[in-house]
């Protein structure tokens, strides 16, 4: 199964949102019967990126669409990217599965 999960917090991880999204898709990346995309703006922290991806051991594809920084417009940001970048990378990798991190940011 192709599951994608898209991650207004991730690298990111200032608070609650970020921090489950990096649990669960620490523990769904142990299924070998997924294939795991991410889909997370980006950060300019490199200790955190080493952190992150040390997690991870290249299981997971992340797609990075965006920038961010701790404040609220990286969200609008991220979601006018999604916008642009979703439909190209389902015409892709042809997901099963959309599972949306926050529903307060993204309702749409």
């Amino acid at each position: 199964m192709k599951l994608v999960y898209l991650a207004s917090e991730f690298y990111n991880a200032w608070g609650g949102v970020g921090t489950y999204s990096i649990e669960l898709v620490k523990s769904l990346s142990k299924f070998n019967d997924i294939e795991l995309h991410v889909i997370s703006p980006n950060i300019y922290d490199n200790v955190k990126k080493k952190r992150i991806n040390s997690l991870f051991d290249d299981s997971i594809n992340f797609h990075l669409i965006s920038n961010a920084n701790d404040t609220f417009i990286y969200n609008i940001k991220f979601q006018t990217a999604l916008l642009k970048a979703f439909p190209h990378l389902h015409k892709k990798y042809h997901f099963d599965l959309i599972h949306a991190a926050n529903l307060v940011h993204m309702p749409d």
